[in-house]
């Protein structure tokens, strides 16, 4: 388990869960779509392109818990204006460390992803040229 203290309140980054796994893959999905066609997720860009669609809140909000329990039932999410660029990259490398199953996930999702959006400006390439 991995804690960070941001603002006044500590929080934890364990394994994820399923419910977070589903829930990051909805994120990457809204950040693909976000994204430039040009720009490609990768595990080093992540956090950039997290930072640059305005997505870093959510995905903290995602991966991160409160250490105190009774915290976990208020709807309170991390501040990210608070965060220092060490404590961002200390997170995203915790994370992928954490859970090294996301790497090939993220890897082939952004894949799938690329490959779907090229096929899509094909068809609407033909479509429009016929």
């Amino acid at each position: 388990m991995y804690q960070y203290k941001i603002g006044r309140i500590w929080w934890t980054q364990e394994e994820l869960t399923w419910k977070q796994d589903k829930q990051l893959a909805a994120l990457f999905n809204r950040l693909r779509q976000a994204a430039d066609g040009e720009e490609e997720i990768s595990i080093d860009n992540t956090m950039r392109l997290l930072l640059k669609h305005d997505l870093l809140k959510a995905f903290l909000a995602i991966i991160l818990r409160p250490k105190n329990r009774f915290l976990r039932l208020l709807p309170i999410r991390p501040r990210v204006n608070v965060l220092s660029n060490s404590q961002i990259n200390e997170i995203r490398e915790d994370f992928f460390l954490s859970n090294k199953t996301v790497l090939t996930k993220l890897s082939g999702f952004g894949n799938v992803l690329a490959y779907l959006s090229r096929a899509m400006e094909t068809l609407e390439k033909q479509k429009n040229t016929a």
